[in-house]
């Protein structure tokens, strides 16, 4: 076997095992669908996608997933927040009514709209302790008069686990 054969078997192999490591590393991340970032503001954050879609411009040529996002940041008061980002803006001014059901028990609750209106959020450790032993996360909005409401639906498998994780980055205790 020649010397210039024997490299490209060792790169093949040494491919493979990255590519592999890689793999493993982004199943872990994602085994219950939680993915973790920081934001520029020094915000570290933990977000998963919704199960259902949703459909921009109430048609069914682009579908999407809502994400659902909590984060924390450190000296903060609340330290704790949590959204919901959208593709398409609502046509809403400040804040936005919703329907919200953890697991079994409901709440009907007014957030405040964010970026573009592309997002809506909400403030405070209480409104994220309530999700600690949560397993799903369902909120109901109006778009508009003509459209309906929107609907996501979110599986908060591992929740404890991402909280406690960027509780640590935080430098917080959890709710």
């Amino acid at each position: 076997m020649t010397s210039r054969a024997t490299a490209k078997i060792v790169l093949f192999l040494l491919f493979i095992t990255v590519w592999a490591l890689a793999a493993t590393t982004a199943r872990a991340q994602l085994a219950d669908g939680w993915r973790f970032g920081n934001g520029s503001n020094g915000q570290f954050t933990a977000s998963v996608f919704s199960t259902n879609t949703m459909s921009t411009d109430s048609s069914r040529v682009i579908e999407y997933h809502p994400v659902f996002t909590i984060g924390c940041r450190a000296g903060a008061n609340p330290g704790w927040t949590q959204s919901i980002q959208l593709r398409e803006s609502l046509s809403r001014r400040q804040a936005i009514d919703l329907d919200l059901r953890i697991d079994g028990s409901a709440f009907s609750e007014q957030w405040t709209l964010g970026f573009q209106n592309r997002s809506f959020y909400t403030d405070g450790d209480a409104a994220v302790a309530r999700l600690l032993g949560a397993s799903r996360f369902r909120a109901v909005w109006r778009i508009s008069f003509l459209s309906g409401n929107g609907e996501a639906d979110f599986n908060l498998t591992g929740i404890r686990d991402a909280l406690t994780k960027i509780a640590a980055s935080c430098g917080v205790p959890l709710p």
